[in-house]
């Protein structure tokens, strides 16, 4: 997840009293989308989004065929509540109708997700669409990454780990060289997707 250049140190600026800590960035953003709040959250929206992720031209981490998936994988999983099968499904039939409102042409392995969906109501998940990312953007960072964060969030921005922490964070340039603002907490889509594909069968 490092640049090729290797982590760059940074030093952060915190609101506040001030303090000054070390941070290693780890990518740089670039693509944001608007911030997300009903009503423009429906299942054409989400696909908009997807679509200009999807047209980048930037390293894919994930898994092959699973980069739909890990865009659907970003918001926390702590949400889900019940069945975790019938969650999935559910998932399943929400990725289809992004994948068909979003006209993209990426190999999707659509032979999974058919399978996945069947009893799957894509409906259900998106009614926890606003739930999960309300006041929140997308983002896709310069090395593929996906996520999440507040909408303060932006282009240019970075995200990495501050020295004694393991919440990754979101960091923006100052005028001063290697300063960075801390701006908040970022949620990331981790590169080892897994999902036991015929435990959701």
């Amino acid at each position: 997840m490092l640049t090729d250049q290797g982590p760059r140190g940074r030093n952060l600026l915190l609101d506040g009293p001030k303090l000054g800590v070390q941070a290693v960035v780890l990518d740089t953003v670039v693509f944001v989308s608007e911030v997300l709040h009903p009503p423009h959250m429906a299942v054409d929206d989400i696909a908009q989004v997807w679509r200009a992720i999807a047209h980048f031209n930037v390293p894919n981490p994930y898994p092959p065929l699973r980069r739909l998936h890990a865009f659907l994988e970003i918001p926390p999983a702590d949400v889900v509540q019940g069945d975790l099968q019938a969650w999935r499904r559910d998932q399943a039939a929400y990725l289809l109708g992004i994948h068909q409102k979003s006209g993209e042409a990426e190999a999707t392995d659509s032979q999974y997700w058919e399978a996945t969906v069947v009893g799957g109501d894509g409906y259900l998940f998106s009614s926890l669409i606003p739930i999960m990312l309300r006041g929140n953007g997308i983002f896709l960072a310069q090395h593929g990454y996906m996520g999440t964060a507040h909408g303060i969030i932006g282009k240019g921005d970075q995200w990495g780990i501050i020295f004694g922490c393991k919440t990754i964070s979101i960091l923006r340039n100052m005028d001063v060289e290697s300063t960075s603002h801390l701006l908040g907490e970022v949620y990331v889509v981790d590169a080892k997707l897994q999902v036991d594909r015929e435990a959701f069968r």
